[in-house]
């Protein structure tokens, strides 16, 4: 092995992949990352059936899902100091706004005072993330029970079940993440599927696996008043 695993307590080194040195000290995992980048490309072109609010919220998700994957690039690349918070960051705000757009669709006439509660949320669990870096499974587990709490209202509000188009995309989401979570389980550093020096990586798979997730997510959330109309 030319590359040398570096002293335990690294970032990125629970991910399997041989950490080696330069821009790129996992590769396969570090360009894996851009799938969010693409996928949020995708959002901002499909955005464009939206109208006003809709397509603003949407517009929002797509550049948090872009930063999701360049904090991922930062995290398996360069790896330098602030690329852990910028990797948990983006993440428990995917959470935020999915939690935001139910509330709104909730309860219109709070729009502002949701949105705002979400940037100072967001701004706070930056803060958190910052004083203490272990917090970020706990606290975004925490923020995504919440989200599915919002859509779980927001679902009962609007019988969203009778819409074929959103149950398909949010089963579609759930379905692929769940794949995805048990590839990268199994693709753990010491797992039965890691191979560190492999040009697969289960952990690169699950960079694409659940940018594919979080985009048909989108779709579902944002269905229900695409072109205008509701989603049959």
């Amino acid at each position: 092995m030319d590359r040398l695993l570096l002293a335990a307590g690294r970032i990125g080194e629970s991910d399997c992949e041989t950490i080696g040195g330069g821009l790129l000290a996992q590769p396969v995992n570090a360009i894996s990352s851009l799938a969010y980048v693409v996928v949020a490309g995708w959002l901002v072109w499909w955005t464009r059936r939206l109208a006003g609010p809709e397509r603003a919220m949407a517009g929002i998700y797509a550049v948090v899902l872009a930063l999701v994957g360049f904090g991922s690039v930062a995290f398996h690349g360069p790896m330098p100091s602030w690329a852990k918070l910028a990797h948990d960051l983006p993440i428990a705000a995917i959470g935020l706004i999915v939690a935001m757009v139910a509330l709104i669709r909730t309860d219109p006439d709070r729009r502002g005072a949701v949105a705002v509660a979400v940037a100072v949320a967001v701004v706070g669990v930056g803060i958190l993330f910052a004083i203490v870096p272990g917090a970020g499974l706990t606290t975004t587990g925490t923020i995504a029970v919440g989200a599915i709490a919002a859509e779980g209202l927001r679902w009962r509000r609007e019988r969203l079940w009778r819409r074929h188009v959103v149950v398909r995309r949010y089963v579609g989401a759930a379905g692929i993440l769940i794949i995805a979570a048990v590839i990268n389980a199994l693709g753990k550093t010491g797992g039965p599927w890691c191979r560190p020096d492999a040009w697969i990586q289960p952990h690169a798979l699950w960079h694409i696996l659940s940018a594919v997730a979080f985009g048909s997510l989108a779709a579902g959330l944002f269905a229900p008043t695409e072109a205008g109309r509701p989603a049959q």
